[in-house]
Parts: C-alpha cells; structure tokens; sequence
C-alpha cells in the first residue's frame, strides 16, 4: 500500500459474532458491593450522545455501524465528581461526542466489579434509542 495514496477500497477483519457479547440498552449490570448499573437514559442531541445511568462509567467510548470509535477511554475510578454516599443514589450522566449520521451505537462501558479497581467491560447496544 502506498502510503501517499488514499484508499477507498479497504476493509476491516470481521470476526464472527458470538451470541450474547453486545447485551440491549437497559441490561442491569452487577457492579461492585452489588450496586447495579442500568442505563436510565439514552438521548441523541444533535452531534452528542447523552448517557444517564446509576453508576459511574467514566466516559465510555462508542462504535458505530462505520467502525469508528468515538470518545477517549476514561478510567472511571477517576472521578472529578464525588462518589454516591452510603445508602444514597445520584444520577451520572455522561456526554460523547458521534456524528449526528452515524447510527448502530455500542456504548463500551467498564464497570467496577468484584473488587475495588478490577473492571468489567461490557458492550451495550443503544441504536434503538
């Protein structure tokens, strides 16, 4: 491949798909003492997809259907916000930036779970929503 020369014609490897990996929207998650992550809220704002959920993800990145990931990783025990106090709840929302054409969004969330600092990545398709 020339280097100086864009190309139009390329393709990606495709694995085949495995049954149950990429789980719907609102899949309540264990995360960790028990807490569970369920998305309250998926919404498309022009070129920003707004997340709401119960516990805190960091800035998850999200593919869409032209394979393009979008959004930095962003470890989520990085908090610039505090934590949900004992016996409380808060609502996290969290912004990433898609252009406003791409469609088929996965949101790549990574959960806390079992242990303080062991993450679990998990694959959520929000494309309906």
């Amino acid at each position: 491949m020339n280097l100086g020369e864009i190309t139009t014609d390329l393709s990606l490897p495709v694995g085949e798909p495995v049954d149950g990996v990429i789980q719907a929207a609102y899949t309540k998650i264990t995360a960790l003492n028990n807490g569970t992550l369920a998305l309250a809220g998926v919404e498309r704002i022009g070129p920003t997809l707004v997340l709401t959920s119960s516990v805190h993800v960091g800035n998850p990145p999200v593919i869409g259907d032209d394979g393009i990931l979008y959004g930095n990783y962003e470890s989520p025990d990085i908090v610039s916000a505090p934590i949900t106090p004992a016996g409380g709840s808060v609502e996290w929302t969290t912004e990433v930036g898609v252009p406003e054409d791409v469609t088929g969004l996965i949101v790549l969330p990574s959960v806390e779970s079992k242990q303080q600092r062991l993450f679990v990545n998990y694959a959520l398709d929000v494309s309906g929503d």
